[in-house]
């Protein structure tokens, strides 16, 4: 009767609507052989031998791959046919020669990888089916409708709310993005799950101190005070926090999944064996090297050993990455990616994945309509932010390491290689830095001392002149002129001329500087990296709390009652409040 009424006709399951099988019970990998069958028939429409390498990682990338979207946002296919597809996909991208299939000399799960991961950038079917899924995931819990009203509270709970009129409950809800106020309290049972956001406030708007001091977490208390979660006139509004606008995209969940890193199996015997030769050689080089750089061969190596090895140990790793999100955690500008400790381990490492523009690509940079200028002046502040300021830099920025994220902000991966400063050494770079400025040669030299480049009690006098040569010839006409890759070039002559060692620490910064260095000029030719630079060093002195830095201020500065800081006496105020 209601096939008359209605005209449908009846049809036994298994039966396909709009693309995608309907079935009883387990899908079976026979369910999609009509899928299988559109792509076998689309790849024989192609004439695969007048295609060359690239037009087939095209056709695959954004055709092939396109024709199961519909199936894969509503069905998670077995592997049988997963391995079905992909093996269609590989003979095509592969070709045929006169003796019939060419050999697959790559697996087709390394293909996938991303182009940065030495892959070709297709999307592994899967995983893109799983972010397509995440999107009927998202509207069921952001719709206002009473099927998603319905599902919402029955399955879903825990989601990340904007606080606005302050409807939702106080304790089960996610809306301090760390997770349920639930799971931060010793007795679940004995909170009044019923309670609403707005009714835990008191009459000032100020958040009720009883209903905080249940919460066990100092940081999440504090997260909550000092976080600008506030009451206001609009309605409790869901939002993914992946994307920058809030809302949820297939692309964003896409890019929300992890970054893996795994360690090589049986590389550490490798290293150590390499380490052995290295030292063994060095022995013979004792004499050379003590007579041509003043320090012990065997030295170097054990130093530049000692630093391989810690890269080899992700658990360290992982405490770094902590560290550098403690630092930055209250810098808008910097992006650290978030650790998985409890997914790592000493030899694999699961760290959130950076949807930016890695720094080896400065021409996609520059057409993402980012500020260039902007981007620099960031990265040259977290940079000395992480010198002068926590003796905890990144040993490592190199292009591939740094990224430019489309909002402007600047992030860093890979924090296996790190080294730290202590106070005292903070301090004298900072006296360096203004002794450079003022042209005291005299205490240039003296720093070197402090700093570990000279042998406590090594004569100054004869290094005075020669830095003077350097500094005036690297500074030109004037400090924006100034480039730390001259300098460093002029200031490697030295090392053969004079018993200066680089202690391991301070190769580090050096490295670190020229590199980051590098990057400006790539992006921008004409970028003036001091003149950046010392604005900073010059707030850092007169407005850091610590009184051993203001007294050094007053020392450096004011040399036998004498205003020094002669380069910036006009321009001072220009450079600080500008």
């Amino acid at each position: 009767m209601v096939g008359t009424v209605t005209g449908f006709a009846r049809k036994e399951l298994p039966i396909t609507y709009l693309g995608a099988p309907l079935y009883a019970g387990r899908l079976k990998y026979f369910f999609s052989d009509d899928l299988i069958g559109k792509i076998r028939n689309k790849v024989a429409g192609w004439k695969g031998k007048l295609l060359f390498g690239g037009g087939r990682v095209t056709l695959v990338k954004h055709v092939l791959t396109s024709i199961p979207i519909h199936i894969l946002a509503t069905l998670e296919l077995p592997k049988t046919v997963l391995r079905r597809i992909y093996s269609i996909f590989a003979d095509f991208l592969w070709g045929n020669s006169q003796w019939g299939k060419r050999r697959h000399w790559v697996r087709w799960q390394k293909i996938c990888r991303p182009v940065e991961e030495e892959g070709l950038g297709i999307s592994l079917l899967e995983d893109f089916g799983l972010s397509l899924r995440l999107k009927g995931f998202w509207r069921v819990i952001s719709d206002s409708s009473l099927w998603s009203a319905f599902f919402g509270a029955k399955i879903f709970k825990g989601v990340h709310v904007a606080l606005g009129s302050g409807d939702i409950s106080f304790w089960p809800d996610n809306w301090v993005v760390v997770g349920p106020l639930i799971d931060y309290v010793d007795n679940a049972l004995e909170v009044d799950s019923d309670l609403l956001g707005k009714d835990a406030v008191d009459e000032v708007g100020s958040w009720r101190l009883d209903l905080l001091n249940r919460i066990d977490s100092d940081e999440v208390r504090q997260s909550i005070v000092q976080g600008g979660f506030a009451m206001s006139g609009t309605d409790d509004v869901m939002v993914w926090t992946v994307a920058s606008d809030g809302c949820f995209t297939a692309k964003s969940a896409w890019n929300e999944f992890v970054t893996l890193q795994v360690q090589r199996p049986g590389i550490e015997p490798i290293i150590y064996r390499d380490l052995f030769l290295f030292r063994t050689l060095a022995s013979f080089l004792n004499g050379i090297s003590l007579q041509k750089l003043g320090c012990n061969a065997e030295l170097i190596v054990d130093e530049f050993g000692e630093k391989l090895l810690e890269e080899l140990d992700y658990t360290l790793e992982a405490r770094n990455i902590e560290d550098f999100l403690e630092n930055f955690k209250n810098d808008p500008t910097v992006k650290i990616p978030r650790v998985y400790k409890k997914l790592s381990g000493p030899h694999v490492l699961v760290m959130e994945w950076i949807d930016g523009i890695r720094c080896t690509n400065p021409q996609a940079i520059k057409e993402a309509g980012i500020d260039v200028n902007g981007f620099l002046t960031i990265g040259v502040s977290a940079a000395l932010r992480q010198l002068l300021e926590f003796g905890f830099f990144h040993g490592d920025p190199h292009p591939g390491n740094i990224f430019a994220m489309r909002d402007g902000r600047i992030a860093y991966v890979d924090f296996g290689n790190v080294a730290v400063l202590s106070q005292q050494n903070k301090q004298i770079l900072i006296d360096a830095v203004v002794h450079a400025v003022n042209e005291d040669y005299v205490e240039m030299a003296n720093d070197f001392t402090r700093l570990g480049f000279l042998a406590s009690g090594t004569d100054v006098l004869p290094i005075i002149p020669a830095l003077e040569a350097i500094w005036q010839n690297s500074s030109g006409k004037g400090l924006s002129d100034f480039n730390f890759r001259s300098v460093t070039g002029k200031f490697n002559q030295l090392v053969y001329q004079y018993p200066i060692r680089i202690p391991e620490r301070f190769s580090l910064v050096i490295r670190s500087l020229l590199t980051q260095e590098g990057i400006c000029f790539t992006l921008k030719p004409d970028f003036k990296f001091l003149e950046v630079a010392y604005p900073y060093v010059a707030k850092r002195l007169l407005t850091d709390p610590n009184p051993a830095l203001r007294e050094r201020l007053i020392q450096v500065i004011f040399k036998y009652g004498v205003f020094t800081l002669r380069h910036f006496r006009k321009d001072l105020d220009v450079y600080l409040f500008k």
